[in-house]
């Protein structure tokens, strides 16, 4: 999971610094060898998301949001988890790594 962290930021870095950033993202998704890289990355990321949601002890933040409606469906089995849930995760668990510096270094970068 970390080795996939590293190298997603290390492709979202390389993305934002060449001809891809400039194109629409489903021409970026067709034609682009790194797009099928930062694919490959996400699998080990997604799996580790799914695994944290499944477990997600009684009253943290995944439990809380596993039992919104806005997250499980009204028809969803329980064993299932929705993509907005898993999105919301990965997002916790990149975040929780992810520093002020980095943030303020890729504010300064973009703008």
């Amino acid at each position: 999971y970390l080795d996939s962290v590293t190298k997603i930021r290390m492709i979202i870095l390389a993305q934002s610094r060449s001809f891809w950033y400039l194109v629409p993202r489903w021409m970026y998704r067709l034609l682009s060898p790194m797009y099928r890289e930062e694919e490959k990355t996400m699998k080990p990321i997604r799996n580790f998301a799914l695994q944290t949601c499944k477990n997600a002890k009684e009253g943290s933040p995944l439990d809380l949001m596993r039992k919104r409606a806005s997250h499980s469906g009204s028809n969803a089995k329980p064993d299932l988890v929705s993509k907005d849930l898993l999105d919301e995760a990965i997002t916790l668990l990149f975040a929780g790594q992810d520093t002020s510096a980095a943030t303020l270094s890729w504010t300064l970068h973009l703008l």
